[in-house]
């Protein structure tokens, strides 16, 4: 009993660290850490979480893989653990099959949900980004306004001092 548990504390320290490399190979990593816990009942939660978070990708390939060997090594570790059980085998695969549909679920729903959020803040920031083209060009129609302002004063002073010059000339002659 000692060697088994042993064993079986080992398989699912192997098993976390194996998980924590899912994000490399996410459908290797998957299938290494449910087959882990075919052996292993401490492996069995990293595998939960290994399916969940290979479902969290939403590619319906990876998700019926995985779901197919976490089925099958599910009812191969139960006829070990509880070899001639009293549950019969279609209402264990009943068992399974829900159990696994409801994690595949909660994985794709994780799974959308950040695309959700990845989206909201794609479209955030490109909001951001026209807020700041719309004010660059508020920016220069205003300055080409003071501009225009500016070069009209300017223009009406000049010729106020071009006329003030042309009398003070023509006054300064008849004096």
């Amino acid at each position: 009993l000692g060697i088994g548990l042993l064993g079986d504390v080992t398989a699912g320290v192997v098993a976390l660290v194996v998980y924590c490399f899912r994000h490399r190979a996410p459908l290797f990593v998957t299938l290494a850490v449910i087959g882990l816990s075919t052996v292993s009942t401490f492996a069995a939660g990293t595998a939960v979480l290994a399916l969940v978070s290979l479902a969290t990708r939403r590619r319906g390939v990876e998700i019926a893989v995985g779901s197919a060997a976490m089925l099958v090594t599910g009812l191969v570790g139960e006829q070990l653990v509880f070899p001639g059980g009293d549950v019969p085998l279609w209402q264990a695969t009943l068992v399974s099959v829900v159990f696994l549909a409801l994690v595949v679920v909660v994985g794709v729903a994780i799974g959308q949900r950040r695309a959700l959020v990845q989206s909201l803040r794609e479209r955030a920031a490109l909001l951001e980004r026209e807020q700041a083209v719309r004010e660059d060009r508020a920016r220069e129609q205003e300055r080409a306004h003071i501009a225009r302002e500016m070069h009209d004063v300017l223009g009406h002073r000049l010729s106020l001092v071009a006329l003030h010059a042309g009398a003070l000339e023509f006054r300064g002659r008849s004096l």
